[in-house]
């Protein structure tokens, strides 16, 4: 009969403490899990809690983790994992190169290469960008150490590796002596100082330098091209109050002088708001009286400025000053005055005086965006601009140097001769409108290249021909 054995678990009390103890771990693992898996979740607001309950929460102690609580860990949660995402450079390069920024920016590269074939542009250009003499001769003395250089260790090659047999190592520290040692890294740097010397003596003599390269750009310079107004001559202007021509009946010098300070401006004044309000006994009579409605300052469309204003009785009126053409042109009675306005124009010229007009009108509407009643030439003023204390003596030093001096003025042909007179300049100036080939009968059979070489000067020049100006002297110059 066969015999059967019977399986018994006998526990022993060693045994059983064991069984308990690893209950206990399980269950406090299981604990800690949940307790971690809340803080991980944020669950747990760690920075609003006591630190005791922090560590409870964490599950460790001011002393840190043990090894077997950090494999512990290891083993519930893993390793912190951080994805890293590959990308190519070269669609990251041209994404740079897809969006709207970009696509301005290359529509503009090629707008510029179109049109760089363009005649005036190109001349343009070409004048502008000039190399110079002090960028030339870098580039000479670059290019001929760099040719010394390259032939220098070309025999040094072939002496020290072919003849004496040096190794690798001992040839090149010698080439990389020669190569170092022979560039003349110190010159711009000496040139820099020597045209910044330069620079600090013409400053103590009164001249502005804009750039290092003006110093060397000045030494082959031979014909200079002046503005009158502010360079020649002071920009400060004066009023002969006894030379002012009056047209108006009934009208006054005085009360010419304060309708013209009652046109300026009475502060952020220019040189001719300037003038004309100095000469009141108090700057305040300009506004005394009346009340001032509304200002029109000086736009290069207009040419003048005008006042509106109330006066003591409440009537509405205006006053102008400007341009004596643009004067002309608002009146009423321009045919009847005209002749003699230009008259009186071209006698102030000749004696090196411009000229400003003055008109008023009444504005019975009461309004300031209202036309207003005819306008009335009221009288001319005669402006005065003197020379600097310098400029002749500057002007003859400069023609004894061999250098010719232009002067474009925007002033009248007169005044520009008479101010060309007494600096001592000549008087062969020409009107600005010739430099477009007008006045052919006046001029004959002369070029434009020649005239302008030939001439001491230009005047009522016009914005488009001072670039015109300077393009063929540069052309004459190369």
């Amino acid at each position: 009969m066969p015999i059967r054995f019977h399986n018994f678990v006998i526990l022993t009390h060693f045994d059983l403490e064991l069984k308990i103890e690893g209950e206990q771990k399980i269950k406090k693992m299981v604990e800690g899990t949940m307790s971690l898996d809340a803080v991980i979740k944020e669950a747990v607001d760690l920075e609003n809690i006591p630190i005791e309950e922090v560590f409870d929460n964490l599950k460790c102690t001011k002393e840190g983790l043990t090894s077997e609580e950090v494999q512990e860990r290891l083993d519930m949660f893993g390793y912190n994992k951080l994805e890293e995402k590959k990308e190519s450079k070269i669609l990251k390069f041209l994404g740079f190169m897809w969006n709207p920024l970009s696509w301005v920016m290359e529509a503009a590269a090629l707008m510029a290469i179109a049109m760089a074939h363009g005649g005036v542009i190109t001349n343009v250009i070409h004048f502008t960008t000039h190399v110079g003499h002090f960028q030339q001769v870098l580039t000479s003395i670059g290019n001929f150490c760099i040719c010394s250089i390259a032939i220098g260790m070309i025999i040094e090659i072939i002496v020290i590796y072919g003849v004496h047999g040096y190794g690798y190592r001992n040839g090149i520290d010698n080439l990389l002596v020669l190569l170092i040692g022979g560039i003349p890294i110190a010159m711009p740097t000496v040139l820099s100082v020597t045209m910044a010397i330069g620079s600090h003596k013409l400053s103590q003599q009164g001249a502005i330098t804009k750039r290092m390269t003006a110093i060397e750009e000045m030494d082959g310079m031979n014909v200079l091209c002046s503005d009158k107004t502010g360079t020649l001559t002071l920009n400060k202007l004066t009023v002969d109050k006894e030379m002012i021509e009056v047209f108006a009946k009934g009208v006054g010098k005085d009360l010419v002088v304060l309708m013209a300070a009652r046109a300026s401006r009475m502060e952020n004044q220019d040189a001719i708001d300037c003038a004309i309000v100095s000469m009141l006994a108090d700057p305040k009579e300009a506004r005394a009286g009346i009340k001032e409605v509304h200002f029109l300052p000086f736009n290069p469309t207009d040419k003048r400025t005008a006042l509106t204003y109330i006066d003591g009785a409440g009537n509405m009126h205006r006053v102008s000053k400007g341009a004596p053409e643009q004067i002309l042109n608002l009146a009423q009675n321009k045919a009847e005055i005209e002749r003699k306005v230009h008259a009186m124009i071209d006698k102030f010229a000749e004696r090196g005086l411009r000229s400003l007009g003055i008109a008023r009108q009444e504005v019975p509407e009461g309004s300031k965006e209202s036309a207003g009643g005819p306008w009335e030439f009221v009288a001319l003023l005669p402006l005065f601009d003197p020379p600097r204390h310098d400029s002749a003596e500057t002007i003859r030093r400069a023609l004894d140097l061999g250098v010719s001096v232009k002067m474009i003025t925007g002033d009248q042909l007169a005044i520009g001769k008479e101010t060309g007179t007494r600096l001592g300049m000549g008087t062969n100036m020409y009107p600005s409108s010739s430099l477009l080939g007008e006045n052919k009968d006046q001029l004959g059979a002369v070029s434009i290249d020649d005239l302008i070489e030939k001439a001491d000067g230009f005047a009522g020049k016009k914005r488009c021909l001072r670039g015109g100006l300077e393009s063929a002297l540069g052309k004459s110059a190369v």
